[in-house]
């Protein structure tokens, strides 16, 4: 629970209080208002967060580009998770010209045309003070975003990143989805989202709910996730008749490499259960280690 609501209206100016209907038959849904601040800051130290957004020509990383940046900063407590004040006058919001015309269904989704960008740079030196304020970056799909941002700007290249959509158990959490909209909708709220500044604003509110299993905010358990390492396994060389195994326990096909691939936290346990489930004898495979630092950049092999 914050100490300041998000809501652009109060309950009892839409529901009266005379009503019959109970709760347990009605859902409500309020536009977003972010606050100058979720919670009042109190005696904890607090740490500087970016949340990120993006819309580009199309989802193809290497290929399109990025036509809008918006990057809204926040503090928030690191031992608690609490959001304290929301930088809404360091807000970032640009628009950049691409070098080949906007794709109709780009525009279709975002609304951002041609005429919209000619002539419209991205002032490189506002975005480097912007992002080297900050100890963290943080996206909804951070595995698209920060491919896209690095590609432009190399100070992305050396941030922390976290991910509001991998790095939250949603599932294990009782949501069927993991979109921006549906999760607002399921805290109660909407926003006119596929404009980077707003689903930023809709990205620091999201933070700042509590989970209903773990009983914690968002953010907290989206940075101790972000913060943990884990070993990416590339499978080489696995029997070929083992790929139904493989798939099952999670791993994923690289077509490029032509390799079965996985992430984990436990190193150890998986190389044994490689060795035995697998390849039928001792392996020891290279790992790459996964940081916050590496995580969802296009510098990872």
């Amino acid at each position: 629970m914050n100490d300041h609501n998000h809501f652009a209206l109060e309950e009892s100016d839409i529901v009266s209080k005379d009503a019959e209907a109970t709760s347990a038959d009605w859902r409500l849904l309020r536009r977003l208002k972010l606050p100058a601040a979720l919670n009042d800051p109190g005696d904890k130290a607090v740490r500087r967060a970016i949340y990120l957004d993006v819309e580009a020509t199309g989802l193809r990383i290497g290929v399109d580009e990025v036509i809008e940046l918006a990057m809204l900063p926040f503090d928030y407590e690191p031992d608690t998770g609490r959001i304290t004040t929301i930088h809404h006058d360091q807000a970032f919001n640009a628009l950049r010209e691409p070098s080949f015309p906007i794709p109709a269904d780009a525009t279709a989704v975002n609304g951002i045309t041609d005429d919209d960008v000619k002539g419209q740079t991205i002032d490189d030196d506002a975005v480097t003070e912007l992002v080297e304020s900050a100890s963290l970056i943080i996206a909804h799909n951070a595995a698209y975003d920060r491919p896209m941002v690095e590609s432009v700007w190399p100070v992305f290249r050396d941030m922390a990143w976290a991910c509001s959509f991998k790095d939250v158990s949603w599932r294990s959490e009782g949501f069927a989805g993991s979109s921006l909209e549906y999760l607002g909708m399921k805290f109660g709220w909407f926003f006119d989202g596929h404009r980077a500044l707003a689903d930023c604003e809709a990205g620091v509110a999201l933070l700042g709910e509590t989970l209903p299993q773990a009983d914690t905010t968002v953010l907290a358990q989206l940075r101790d996730n972000a913060i943990a390492k884990t070993y990416r396994i590339p499978a080489k060389g696995a029997p070929f008749e083992k790929k139904d195994v493989l798939k099952e326990r999670g791993y994923r096909w690289n077509a490029e490499k032509k390799v079965w691939w996985t992430e984990v936290r436990e190193l150890d346990e998986e190389m044994a259960w490689l060795s035995d489930e697998v390849y039928g004898k001792s392996m020891k495979l290279a790992s790459e280690t996964i940081t916050a630092k590496n995580r969802y950049s296009s510098s990872l092999t």
